[in-house]
Order: C-alpha cells, then sequence, then structure tokens
C-alpha cells in the first residue's frame, strides 16, 4: 500500500458526474472521428453517455474501444496560425449570421411587409459580427496574441 498522492481507483457503482459524461462523449467523438464508430453507433451512445447514472455505465460505453483514441499532433504551421483560426471562427459566425437573418427578412415578406422589423436583430448581431471581423481581417490579425496582464 503507497502512502503517496496520485489517481484514485475508478469505483464503477459511483454516480457519474457531468465532467465524467462530458469526457466520455468527448472520447467517443474521437473514436467516430477516427473511424471506429459510425454515425448511428456513435449518436446511440453519445445518447446513453448523457443518461448514464454511473460510471459502469460509462465505462461499458468505452469496453469495446480502445482505451485512448488515436489524436494525430497538429501539424507545426496549424499550431502556429491563430490568425488562420480567428478567421475560419469569423467565417462561420458570418454564414449563421446571413442565414438567420435572410430567414427573418424572408418571414417579414411573407406576413405582409409591414414595418421591417428584421433591422433590429440585423443591426445588434450586425454590430457582434463587425468587432469579429475587425480582430479577425484587421490590421495585426496574425500576430500572436499578447498578454499585457502583470
Amino acid at each position: 500500500m503507497s502512502l503517496e498522492p496520485g489517481p484514485e481507483p475508478r469505483q464503477p457503482r459511483l454516480r457519474a458526474s457531468d465532467a465524467d459524461r462530458e469526457r466520455t462523449v468527448e472520447r467517443l467523438r474521437q473514436h467516430h472521428a477516427d473511424g471506429r464508430l459510425d454515425l448511428d453507433e456513435f449518436s446511440e451512445r453519445m445518447e446513453r453517455a448523457y443518461e448514464a447514472k454511473t460510471l459502469a455505465e460509462l465505462d461499458e460505453l468505452m469496453s469495446d474501444l480502445p482505451a485512448e483514441a488515436t489524436r494525430p499532433a497538429p501539424p507545426a504551421s496549424q499550431t502556429a496560425d491563430r490568425g488562420g483560426h480567428a478567421r475560419q471562427a469569423f467565417y462561420r459566425h458570418l454564414t449563421s449570421y446571413l442565414s438567420v437573418n435572410a430567414l427573418l427578412v424572408g418571414i417579414w415578406a411573407f406576413t405582409g411587409r409591414g414595418y421591417f422589423w428584421p433591422i433590429w436583430p440585423i443591426m445588434g448581431w450586425g454590430i457582434a459580427v463587425a468587432g469579429q471581423a475587425v480582430r479577425a481581417l484587421g490590421p495585426g490579425a496574425d500576430r500572436p496574441e499578447r498578454d499585457d496582464r502583470r
């Protein structure tokens, strides 16, 4: 018996926490990305993970999968390119902004074209999109982030 602190053995009868469920779903997601689970299996196991009450139920979902999913190391160029990540996030945000607001304008047009109420979500959300565009595409967007806190 060791008196050294270390990870406690996992007791399957214990109740699962939300963090335990999230870790299991993340591992399932990686196994799905690696091709070990098809979409139906992944969806079913994910549902069961969120419904699990005990650690044993979570362990059962992973019993036929390797302990660690293979996660290839990202290429060095990808880890150094923070600006590329910000641009991708911006374009995803812009796409959702445009599609939702097109839907709102379509609803406005379909319901009789009275007061143009979609202007309010267009302007409100548009301010956030414009701010993100400046950070992602503006001057200095490709420079590494600095930590000015002291």
